[in-house]
């Protein structure tokens, strides 16, 4: 299974469950997540990022791997004195609900994804669901928090024959 046949169902999932109230995007790779997410529109952005692989199986040879997929969940307001003021107070966010609300109602959306309900998938799903790896703040390479939070995903996946 290619990545793409990961990000892009979820990303057409969480367009239409945040359509009129939040951006979803893909990663090009790792840093591009924090470019996004700091250049991106004001407002709630979603930015999926696949995080790379491994072997899932007992040995190497195993046609078995764990597939990462990380949920960039944020609002790009600029900096501030406080960094964390706006993850738990709405009133700071034009009404908004606090982003930690938000963050939670995304997860368990991602969290009931059922890719079996994917038309001409690849068959070499072997579970239906992603796995929650958990959550935590986005802090950029040089310390300094943002107005984001990083969810993890684990889907486990078989490669394809040779």
């Amino acid at each position: 299974m290619r990545p793409a046949d990961i990000i892009n169902p979820l990303q057409d999932t969480l367009r239409d469950y945040t359509q009129g109230w939040g951006t979803v995007s893909v990663a090009g790779d790792p840093f591009n997540v924090f470019e996004q997410l700091t250049t991106g529109p004001h407002g709630l952005l979603i930015v999926l990022h696949w995080d790379g692989d491994q072997p899932a199986g007992s040995t190497r040879q195993s046609p078995f791997v764990k597939n990462s997929l990380e949920v960039y969940v944020g609002r790009n307001l600029g900096l501030s004195l406080d960094p964390g003021e706006v993850l738990y107070r709405p009133d700071l966010v034009d009404g908004e609900k606090p982003l930690s609300e938000q963050v939670a109602e995304i997860r368990e959306h991602i969290r009931a994804f059922d890719f079996e309900t994917i038309a001409n998938l690849p068959k070499t799903l072997t579970e239906r669901r992603l796995s929650y790896g958990g959550c935590g703040p986005v802090i950029l390479p040089g310390g300094m928090p943002m107005h984001a939070y990083r969810l993890t995903f684990n889907l486990n996946t078989s490669l394809p024959t040779i």
